[in-house]
Order: structure tokens, then C-alpha cells, then sequence
């Protein structure tokens, strides 16, 4: 049953690959298409180490550790992970005005769907806060950015609270699911036992055993 249970974080991760893969693609094109400016080859390692976080999903070692029940340290860490590339190749960039600023919706939406609802208002407060430094950043060098940055961080919380309300009904439709799921194999075994009280009885230790 933990196998079983455990299937839904892997489809989560490869939701995530899926949706990772045409991100790293788009920012390598944008790279090499803005090659002469500043910082390119820099960010081009670090779209690097992207591709690398992404292409370990695939990596059976990944998914025994899911099994196992780390399934939302990992993709809380994978996040993070992606957050503070954002972030640098944001400030490598043009800050707010980096086309990488998406990224950190990208992140709150994944959060929504992957995590807990606790952990999407953690990963959201981060993706705000890494905005924040890339608007400090913009602000500090002397360049207009404050009514940018208001309207990302306003599009971002709304995005956060929306991917929260979203995180807390999956997670209560998955535990009403989980509990059915109980009851049935408790069912069975009460029907077993009508027929047969030594098997009966035998099958309900193990299913709550199982459960």
C-alpha cells in the first residue's frame, strides 16, 4: 500500500519534468539569443545545473526515497532549489524586468499542486522574498522598479493564496479518498469473517496493519 500511496508524488515529479523541461529550454534560447550581453555564460551554467535538477526525477533512487515517505522534503527542497536559480539569474539579468521573474510563479503553482498546504505558504513566502531581493537589487542600482515590484509581489501573493486554497482542498478530497479506500478493505474483511471468523478475523489484523 505504500507503493501504491506513494504514486501520486511520483506523478507530481514528473509534472514537474514536464513542466521544467520547456523552462529550461526557453531560457537557454533566450540566452543564446541575448548572448552579447553581460553575465550570459554564467547564467548559461546555471540554466545548466537546471537541466541537472530536473533530469534527476528521473532517477530511480528518487522515487525509492518517495516510497519511503520523503516525498515532500524532496520536492520542497527541488523548489528551493529552482527559487534561488530564479533569483540569481534574475539579478544576473535585468531584474524585474527579467523574463526569469516567472519562474517563481511557476514554483507557487507547482508547490499548490505537489505540497501540503503549511509547505505552499512556506514556498510562497520564499518566492515573494527572492522577488523582494531581486527588487532591492533593481532599487539599490538606482533604476526605477517600485511599481514593478508591487505588482509582482501583489500577482504572486494572489497567486499564493490561490495555490493554498487549491493544496488544502486536494489534500482533503486525497485523506476522504484514503479513508473510503479503509473502508472497504475493512468491509471485505468483516464479509470474509461472516463466511470464515479465523480468516475473517486474520485479514482485519492485516489490513489495519496495512493501513
Amino acid at each position: 500500500l505504500r507503493l501504491v500511496g506513494a504514486q501520486p508524488e511520483v506523478h507530481d515529479l514528473r509534472v514537474g519534468l514536464k513542466v521544467g523541461w520547456p523552462l529550461i529550454a526557453a531560457a537557454a534560447i533566450y540566452v543564446g539569443m541575448t548572448w552579447k550581453q553581460p553575465h550570459r555564460a554564467a547564467m548559461a551554467v546555471l540554466i545548466g545545473v537546471g537541466a541537472v535538477l530536473a533530469a534527476a526525477v528521473l532517477l530511480p533512487q528518487l522515487r525509492r526515497l518517495i516510497e519511503r515517505g520523503n516525498a515532500d522534503v524532496l520536492m520542497t527542497s527541488w523548489c528551493c532549489a529552482f527559487v534561488g536559480l530564479a533569483t540569481t539569474l534574475c539579478l544576473l539579468d535585468h531584474e524585474l524586468a527579467s523574463p526569469f521573474v516567472g519562474v517563481f510563479f511557476v514554483s507557487v503553482a507547482f508547490a499548490a499542486l505537489a505540497l501540503p498546504g503549511p509547505l505552499v505558504l512556506l514556498m510562497s513566502t520564499l518566492n515573494v522574498l527572492a522577488l523582494g531581493v531581486v527588487g532591492l537589487d533593481q532599487a539599490a542600482d538606482a533604476r526605477s522598479g517600485g511599481v514593478a515590484l508591487v505588482l509582482w509581489a501583489a500577482g504572486l501573493i494572489a497567486t499564493a493564496l490561490v495555490g493554498t486554497s487549491i493544496s488544502t482542498d486536494r489534500a482533503t478530497r486525497a485523506q476522504a479518498l484514503r479513508e473510503s479506500q479503509e473502508e472497504i478493505v475493512h468491509r471485505l474483511a468483516r464479509v470474509v469473517e461472516f463466511r470464515d471468523s479465523d480468516t475473517g478475523g486474520h485479514v482485519e489484523r492485516m489490513s489495519r496493519y496495512s493501513v
